[in-house]
């Protein structure tokens, strides 16, 4: 809970604050419960923070308005620019980046009853094996699955498992 003071308007302050600055005055743990009179102030009802866009725009608190006989908390959406605008639209490309990594590293495909790992290491170790099997012969090896059991794969399958993860890779890079 905010307070401000009634004749200065100082605001934000907090229930502590007011404790420290009158220490003669009895302060239950309760902060609905205290006496605010002595301290010559009111408390300021919370209002939900707008919807903005934190890559382009910024939130800032205004000085509470006396509305119905109470104190609302007051927000202003603000346009950010210059290196303010850079720096936000920085932290929302890598948080972009986060997320598309995190993503990427959860792709998972099934090729009939067999689920693969698909991601970006996967599908390298995928790529190196299928060279292998297509240079020496074999049709088959031994795939762990993302469950960690181990079981024979064909070069069909594996095929199909980096085929069906890069296509999941391709659609993750075209939204994140």
């Amino acid at each position: 809970m905010q307070f401000i003071e009634k004749t200065t308007k100082e605001y934000p302050l907090t229930y502590s604050e007011l404790v420290r600055r009158f220490p003669g005055l009895s302060w239950p743990n309760d902060p609905a419960c205290a006496d605010l009179g002595a301290a010559n102030v009111e408390p300021v009802n919370y209002s939900s923070q707008p919807i903005y866009d934190p890559g382009t725009q910024k939130l800032v608190e205004l000085q509470p308005v006396k509305t119905d006989g109470h104190y609302q908390q007051q927000w202003s959406v603000v346009q950010l620019a210059g290196d303010e605008l850079a720096a936000a639209q920085a932290v929302v490309r890598a948080a972009r980046k986060v997320q598309r990594k995190v993503l990427l590293d959860a792709i998972t495909v099934t090729v009939g009853d067999k689920v693969f790992d698909g991601d970006e290491l996967s599908q390298d170790r995928m790529t190196r094996a299928i060279v292998g099997m297509q240079i020496s012969g074999i049709h088959s090896i031994v795939w762990t699955l993302t469950n960690n059991e181990l079981v024979q794969v064909t070069l069909q399958e594996l095929s199909s498992a980096l085929i069906l993860s890069g296509q999941r890779q391709t659609e993750i890079w075209a939204v994140a």
